[in-house]
């Protein structure tokens, strides 16, 4: 994914400006982690309306969904058909699971069901293999928060 991104944006007044953004992994998901806005041109500044007017997500939309599509493309060549029905699931699907979790945290997407499709698994099934893979040590453990897991 690029690290950082320039426009160039029209208001409805005419005026043009010139929009950066710097990008930044997170906690494993790539964020906006700075934005620059520049008058192309004399005479005018930047206002509370013209940030509030900025289509910030059409104009970033292709590099804020470079992650997703990404994602998406892994999780396809992943993908196993059938469920695990009361077996015992080994280190190398703990592992997987882990994989899985990771690649959607990346792409700001709900883990949860994102393991559950790349496994071909229920929901609370994939909620129990992500506990085996942090249990068997293939996850970091979670402190002090919540991991977003659930859609």
């Amino acid at each position: 994914m690029k690290r950082s991104s320039t426009k160039t944006w029209t208001d409805d007044k005419g005026r043009n400006w010139k929009v950066g953004v710097k990008f930044k992994n997170f906690g494993g998901r790539t964020q906006v982690s700075s934005i620059r806005i520049d008058a192309v041109g004399e005479g005018y500044a930047v206002t509370r309306t013209v940030t509030a007017r900025l289509p910030f997500l059409d104009l970033f939309d292709k590099e804020m969904s470079d992650e997703t599509i990404n994602f998406a493309q892994w999780r396809q060549s992943r993908r196993k058909p059938g469920s695990h029905q009361g077996r015992a699931s080994s280190n190398n699907e703990h592992r997987l699971a882990a994989e899985v979790r990771l690649a959607a945290l990346k792409a700001n997407i709900p883990v949860q069901r994102a393991v559950a499709e790349a496994l071909g698994i229920s929901n609370g099934s994939a909620g129990r293999r992500i506990m085996a893979a942090r249990k068997a040590g293939f996850i970091p453990p979670v402190h002090g928060r919540r991991e977003r897991s659930r859609s």
